[in-house]
């Protein structure tokens, strides 16, 4: 049975926390609820699992968005109800490298310095696994794909770093090992942990690539969604369907093959981690760095170009020791780089100086009601389009969030869009051509926070590639980031 949705900011808990507030006052303690009156146990091992290109609305717990796609991921889900829901959480960047920089340094890419893939991390930058490790901890990380290659420089601060590719993508004269199925990743995290010592204080981070294109799940998985209704019911109506031949349908069913695949290796890793005795003394994160287009916006199936909810809202999930406040919704609007000082917070760490996330208060359930307002903004074109700009990027579409307002702009074109979200998830509508004063006067304001955000833009030094940007090059033009 699953558990009933509750929510962070759910008021019928009010009357509940006044109470066990008083409780705790009197020194009692309601049966159930231990560690009540202090704050729970700090976790002793940290784990990050990152779903790479997974839309959030291809998670059954994620299932408010346009009803859900219907695709199968049981143990994503019962890990959900063990866990703190981040139900609207964004990527401030839709690219592999720069969103998982701005996961573990809390920071926009202009300013953490990673405009997109291929560039090389500055080690100035205060980085989740480096801190870690200085903390104690044994750091590692499991790599699904060249994209997060230690030639970028994200291996700093993991003592282990398994990147050891299995497949290959390119023309046979430039094959290249790129990256490598989620058994692969699973069996060598579980490898990893199998020489960790029961003493040891563990960071594990395991990169899950399946779901970026090429899709090539089992056979069985990409016929099953063919024939699903419910999924091909969700493909016409979210993706517009007039606009899909067959072979675009046969590459989104291919995409949910893959999810509904990943998610049978994520079972394996969470039930070793239980075995182990891991998983309950442990802070557990998932997320996915962005989503895939799946043709619903320009750009056909790809990411990285635009700043739609499809390739922006990602999947979020936190659980904390023991699977306490499990079942719990946020509400409002939140992004990845508010992760890192949430983890450290969780911690006892102190949150480095210039982080631009913010923590998410998780303690007993309190409601978190501080307003974000949260940007991001495109990667691609791979051509540096304005040499000089303060910030490779500036010149790339970008949008600002405001809970259920979002402002999108173009500045090549000069092109605006204003979406209610709470109405409109799916960016179908745009609001400017016929504002009345309210909504002009809206657009205004979100339109002078997002260029004020933008032109703040004070980047660390990054170069493409260090001393291998050819091979960087070749090898990123075979995953199809070049060209």
């Amino acid at each position: 049975m699953e558990h009933p949705e509750r929510t962070l900011f759910d008021p019928s808990r009010r009357r509940f926390l006044r109470q066990l507030g008083l409780l705790t006052a009197l020194g009692l303690c309601p049966a159930g609820l231990s560690g009540c009156g202090s704050r729970a146990p700090r976790p002793r091992h940290v784990v990050f699992i990152s779903l790479d290109t997974v839309r959030a609305d291809h998670l059954g717990f994620h299932r408010d968005f346009a009803g859900g796609a219907g695709v199968r991921t049981p143990n994503l889900d019962a890990l959900a109800r063990e866990a703190i829901v981040l139900d609207d959480l964004m990527t401030v960047v839709p690219t592999t490298l720069a969103s998982h920089v701005s996961l573990f340094t809390g920071k926009y890419p202009h300013f953490h310095g990673v405009p997109r893939n291929g560039y090389v991390l500055n080690p100035e930058n205060a980085f989740l696994p480096a801190i870690l490790r200085d903390e104690g901890f044994r750091t590692a990380a499991v790599i699904g794909s060249f994209a997060l290659d230690g030639s970028t420089g994200f291996d700093l601060g993991f003592e282990h770093y398994d990147q050891e590719y299995e497949i290959v993508h390119g023309q046979r004269e430039d094959a290249f090992h790129l990256a490598r199925d989620a058994a692969a990743v699973t069996d060598a995290a579980l490898a990893w942990l199998d020489g960790a010592a029961a003493s040891d204080r563990l960071f594990l981070f395991a990169h899950y690539f399946d779901a970026h294109a090429p899709y090539r799940p089992p056979a069985a998985l990409k016929d099953h969604y063919a024939r699903s209704s419910r999924y091909q019911t969700w493909l016409a109506r979210s993706q517009g369907a007039a606009g899909l031949d067959d072979r675009d349908r046969a590459t989104a069913t291919a995409y949910a093959g893959e999810i509904d695949y990943l998610d049978g290796e994520i079972g394996r890793l969470l039930d070793s981690l239980r075995e182990r005795e891991i998983l309950d003394d442990a802070l557990l994160v998932v997320t996915s760095d962005h989503g895939e287009n799946l043709k619903a916006h320009p750009q056909n199936w790809s990411h990285g170009f635009t700043v739609y909810q499809d390739t922006v809202r990602i999947a979020g999930l936190i659980r904390l020791p023991g699977g306490r406040l499990g079942g719990l919704r946020t509400r409002g609007t939140l992004a990845n780089i508010d992760i890192l000082p949430t983890v450290l917070d969780q911690l006892g760490l102190p949150i480095p100086e210039g982080c631009n996330g913010e923590t998410i208060r998780l303690d007993e359930g309190l409601p978190d009601r501080r307003p974000r307002r949260r940007f991001c903004q495109a990667t691609r074109t791979f051509a540096q389009l304005d040499p000089n700009a303060s910030w490779r990027n500036l010149p790339l579409p970008r949008c600002v969030r405001d809970d259920r307002w979002k402002f999108i702009q173009d500045p090549l074109t000069g092109a605006e869009e204003l979406y209610d979200l709470a109405a409109d998830p799916g960016e179908r509508r745009d609001l400017l051509p016929d504002a009345d004063t309210p909504t002009r006067a809206r657009a205004d304001e979100l339109r002078a926070a997002l260029e004020a955000w933008a032109n703040a833009a004070d980047p660390l030094p990054c170069s493409f590639g260090g001393e291998h940007e050819e091979r960087m090059e070749r090898r990123l033009r075979s995953l199809g980031y070049v060209g």
